[in-house]
C-alpha cells in the first residue's frame, strides 16, 4: 500500500474478539507491515497510526464473512404449510374422537357431550399422576432422612473453624512511592518495559479517536520498536 493510500484510510472496522482471531492472517499482515516499515520507516506517532489503520482495515476485509440474505419468504411459506397441516390433522382427530362416542361432528349437542366425556377422562388421568407424585415424594423424603444423618461432632468441628480470623501479615510495600530527588538523572523505559506496557493495554470495546483498537496496537508487534524510538526521542 502506498504511503498516500495509508494516509487516506478512515474506515471504521468492527471489534475482533481475541478468542476468534485468525492468527494466520494476522501473521501475514505483520510480515507485510514489517516490509513496509523497513522501506518507509515511520518518523512520528501519526505515521505509525496510519500504518495501524491500514493493517486493521486489511485484516477486517480478509476475515469478514458475507452474511446470507434473509429467508423471510421461505420462512412464511413454511409456517403456512405447518398451519395447513395442523388444520387437517385437527379435523381428522376430531372425527376420530366423535366416532369413539358414536356422535355427530356437525351436531352442537354431540360436540358438547364429547367435550364433557373427554374432560372427565382428563380429570381421571390428572388424579392418577397426582397420586404417583405424592407417593414418589414421600419415598424420597424417607430415603433422604435415612441417608443424610450428620453426627454432632462433625457439625461442631465444621462450625468451629468458620469464624477463624486470617492472621496473615499484610504489607503495603508494593504501593509505596520512593522519593526521587530533583537532580536525579531521568531514565526512559527499556524496550522490554515499553512493550510490556503496550501488551497490558485493556481490550476496550470501543476504538480510539483514530479508529484503532488496542487489540491491533498489541498485535502489530513489528511497530513496537519504531514507536519506542519515536517516543524516546520526544523525551
Amino acid at each position: 500500500m502506498h504511503p498516500k493510500e495509508i494516509e487516506n484510510v478512515k474506515v471504521r472496522t468492527r471489534k475482533h474478539p481475541n478468542k476468534l482471531v485468525d492468527s494466520k492472517v494476522l501473521d501475514l499482515i505483520n510480515r507485510v507491515v514489517c516490509g513496509y516499515a523497513k522501506a518507509h520507516a515511520p518518523n512520528s506517532i501519526t505515521e505509525t497510526a496510519y500504518i495501524r489503520q491500514a493493517a486493521q482495515v486489511c485484516y477486517d476485509e480478509a476475515t469478514r464473512k458475507e452474511k446470507p440474505g434473509s429467508a423471510w419468504k421461505e420462512n412464511i411459506k413454511s409456517k403456512i404449510s405447518k398451519l395447513v397441516f395442523l388444520k387437517i390433522y385437527a379435523r381428522k382427530l376430531s372425527n376420530k374422537i366423535m366416532r369413539e362416542f358414536n356422535l355427530n361432528l356437525r351436531s352442537v349437542t354431540d360436540l358438547s357431550e364429547a367435550l364433557v366425556k373427554k374432560n372427565e377422562y382428563l380429570k381421571v388421568c390428572e388424579n392418577k399422576i397426582r397420586c404417583m407424585k405424592i407417593g414418589s415424594h414421600s419415598e424420597k423424603r424417607i430415603r433422604v432422612k435415612s441417608e443424610h444423618v450428620v453426627s454432632r461432632d462433625e457439625i461442631v468441628s465444621f462450625w468451629s473453624t468458620i469464624w477463624n480470623k486470617n492472621v496473615d501479615t499484610v504489607t503495603y510495600d508494593n504501593y509505596l512511592i520512593f522519593f526521587v530527588s530533583d537532580n536525579h538523572p531521568t531514565m526512559f523505559l527499556l524496550l522490554d518495559e515499553f512493550v510490556n506496557i503496550i501488551n497490558w493495554l485493556p481490550n476496550l470495546k470501543a476504538a480510539g479517536i483514530n479508529g484503532i483498537f488496542n487489540f491491533f496496537r498489541k498485535k502489530l508487534t513489528i511497530l513496537h520498536e519504531y514507536l519506542y524510538d519515536i517516543v524516546k526521542a520526544y523525551i
